[in-house]
């Protein structure tokens, strides 16, 4: 592999990679590196339909953690319309004429190179000898590239236009709309490509998570439901049915799977605990409520708002050892943007007679709010529940 390198680096010649990279073929014929590879050899020696089918392939070799871990960082490992495009030219290319396959071809592998200006104004020329269906295909995959998701969508609906059966072209229109938030016709599209690919998980997958976005909790269950039966039991869908199961008052099966998620992930899921928290709050258990609250603040504990709510729920229920923690992390973590916090807990220290400790964190928040009389206030009464009468007298004198 070294003496590749060099010949292509530093000799600038192609021939030894060329002899080099066969003979890794040989040794490991299903690597996705040495595969891809290849085609970008092929591209830049111009045999555009062998780099294709190349590119197509690598591809096409099963994401095991294996190939993950090796796989460039690049376009081709997290692209999928690439590869739904380059399977599409695999069932159409036969039927073109050999023009049209080079201009394809060509135009394919400046766009894998993300040479979108080129590889459009090379379809410009194809479009001169074919009309196959395969431009839109190109042209919806560059607007993508792009960002202009309107043009896309409008390649997706001229395919539909000139063939009716391309259901999957549902789909990726409905991807689109999808995105950009236009919830009812991606759902439209999603129910088109359902009706002739029921046992295709996608469709019931996608089609869940755009209920689940326009808040139709019982649709979305239902989906995602179908989906689980279908492509096995993914923590993310199980996620959102929980979310779905909570909004829909079935509180049990929302911590069912809530706990499976828990069990997978732990911390991951870091909403699952806040979830669980609402759970258990809506069937009355205030003590399993807070008990997952404290979970999800200590697994979100950056989340200021989090530790309030825990410390004002831990107050109402008269909870010393959750409303500490919650105060605890608030200062830990949350205190270089909220001074606030040492007054709160220093405060909260002086009600349950930690003098000392609400002593020291009174003067941390009078060290950047020096003027605060109830700061002061409560540093004097500290001083006298210790029985400090001269502390106590001298702070009250710098009371403002």
């Amino acid at each position: 592999m070294i003496r590749a390198t060099i010949s292509v680096e530093v000799e600038k010649s192609s021939d030894q990679f060329e002899k080099d990279l066969e003979k890794l073929l040989k040794l490991s014929p299903d690597n996705y590196n040495y595969i891809s590879w290849r085609g970008y050899l092929l591209m830049e020696l111009g045999q555009y339909e062998e780099a294709v089918w190349d590119i197509r392939k690598s591809l096409s070799i099963k994401d095991t953690t294996y190939s993950r871990k090796y796989k460039f960082s690049t376009v081709l490992s997290t692209d999928n319309n690439l590869l739904r495009v380059l399977n599409h030219y695999r069932e159409n290319v036969f039927e073109l004429g050999i023009n049209s396959r080079n201009y394809l071809s060509r135009s394919l592998c400046e766009i894998i190179k993300n040479n979108n200006d080129l590889a459009s104004s090379i379809l410009d020329s194809a479009r001169l000898v074919t009309k196959n269906i395969i431009i839109d295909y190109l042209d919806a995959l560059i607007y993508e590239k792009k960002g202009d998701r309107e043009k896309a969508i409008e390649s997706y609906s001229n395919i539909l236009q000139k063939d009716s059966t391309s259901t999957y072209t549902y789909f990726l229109r409905a991807n689109l709309y999808e995105k950009l938030k236009e919830y009812s016709l991606a759902i439209l599209d999603y129910t088109n490509f359902i009706k002739t690919n029921k046992r295709d998980g996608r469709g019931y997958e996608e089609r869940g998570i755009t209920y689940f976005q326009k808040e139709l909790y019982r649709s979305a269950y239902y989906d995602l439901s179908l989906a689980i039966s279908i492509n096995g039991n993914r923590s993310d869908l199980i996620f959102r049915r929980a979310i779905c199961a909570y909004h829909l008052k079935q509180y049990n099966s929302s911590n069912y799977d809530l706990d499976i998620v828990i069990k997978r992930h732990g911390y991951k899921f870091r909403g699952a605990f806040n979830y669980k928290h609402l759970n258990y709050l809506a069937l009355g258990d205030s003590i399993r409520a807070l008990i997952n609250l404290d979970s999800s603040a200590k697994y979100n504990k950056n989340d200021r708002s989090l530790h309030l709510k825990q410390y004002d729920f831990a107050t109402k229920q008269k909870n010393d050892e959750m409303a500490r923690r919650a105060l605890d992390r608030l200062v830990k973590y949350t205190s270089n943007n909220h001074k606030s916090n040492y007054l709160k807990r220093g405060i909260w220290f002086y009600e349950n007679s930690l003098y000392d400790e609400s002593i020291f964190d009174l003067k941390e928040y009078i060290k950047t709010y020096p003027g605060s009389g109830l700061a002061v206030f409560y540093i004097s009464e500290c001083y006298k529940a210790l029985g400090k009468q001269q502390m106590a007298q001298k702070s009250q004198k710098t009371r403002i």
